[in-house]
């Protein structure tokens, strides 16, 4: 479990950039602990990974969300949801060329 801080710290993003991915829909609206904090798993710190690698290639954040929605949700990478060569090959590069935030 980690708060919004913890997230940011980790992703490299600002607290305020995380709250703004919540409000638009690009990131699930986490359940909170016992103390209202807002606890994030695992797979939100896959998704903000598929969000970084998507500005970093110059989409908006309206064509992003349309991509995950369109993906299922996001729920898994969008590039592992095909088994073609080329794809594995795209998230490879996208892997080893350091595109992805620090998470």
């Amino acid at each position: 479990m980690m708060t919004v801080s913890m997230l940011a710290r980790q992703c490299g993003l600002s607290r305020t950039t995380l709250l703004y991915y919540e409000s638009q829909g690009l990131l699930r609206r986490p359940p909170r602990t016992a103390g209202n904090y807002r606890a994030y798993a695992d797979q939100d710190v896959q998704r903000i990974q598929q969000i970084g690698l998507l500005r970093k290639v110059g989409l908006s954040v309206a064509e992003i969300r349309s991509l995950l929605v369109r993906q299922g949700g996001g729920r898994q990478p969008f590039w592992s949801t095909g088994s073609s060569p080329s794809t594995r090959r795209s998230s490879t590069f996208a892997t080893t060329s350091g595109i992805f935030c620090a998470c």
